[in-house]
């Protein structure tokens, strides 16, 4: 299990291929993530179909989250087991882009590790604003919304080249009957990026 509490977060867009999107995701959301958290170092693993709240447009049908305590060791063991029996290949895999996300702060008893729980992902554009991130978690810190668990994160120096173009992403693990687009706006105001994308994302 994963005990580092600035764990990191491997964050994966995905699809299946025309015309069998729904048999992708059966296979996704089950077998694909049970054989994910049974990999050495993760310490969970959850999958998502996304929408965009902002006017934005997603990226991919399908995202999932794994949480591990290190991020460089993990890729490596799935380069390792891909296509193995320990983590199997869909010939029904469509477009893929994946991100891996330092934590650095979190707040919440785990909320990721919830496999009923939604997953606000703010993602916001440029380079890493540290002024504007802080100001970001303290009024989270502050602010009475209902959220679960707040983590702050930044793109990985495991993987530096992939998603610069959102160098500061925001998972906000919610309840059930949480007010996405009052929640997501209100991040939005005030982190106030030059663009960001919002993205809800609800377990399969």
């Amino acid at each position: 299990m994963v005990t580092n509490s600035k764990s990191d977060i491997f964050m994966v867009f995905v699809e299946g291929k025309a015309g069998v999107e729904d048999a992708y995701a059966e296979w996704f959301g089950g077998s694909h993530m049970t054989d994910m958290e049974n990999l050495p170092g993760v310490g969970s693993a959850n999958a998502f179909r996304m929408s965009a709240l902002d006017g934005g447009t997603c990226p991919t049908e399908l995202c999932a989250l794994y949480e591990t305590d290190n991020g460089g060791q993990l890729l490596r063991t799935i380069g390792k087991s891909k296509g193995t029996d320990a983590l199997p290949h869909s010939e029904l895999q469509g477009q893929m882009t994946w991100r891996m996300l330092q934590t650095l702060d979190r707040s919440g008893p785990g909320g990721l590790a919830d496999p009923k729980a939604s997953v606000l992902i703010c993602m916001f554009a440029g380079e890493w604003d540290a002024e504007a991130e802080s100001r970001l978690w303290a009024w989270l810190g502050d602010c009475d919304l209902p959220i679960i668990e707040a983590r702050q994160t930044q793109i990985s120096p495991v993987q530096p080249s992939r998603g610069r173009e959102f160098e500061g992403i925001l998972l906000l693990t919610l309840p059930a009957d949480a007010d996405v687009a009052a929640i997501a706006a209100a991040v939005k105001d005030q982190r106030n990026a030059a663009s960001s994308l919002i993205l809800l994302a609800n377990p399969i």
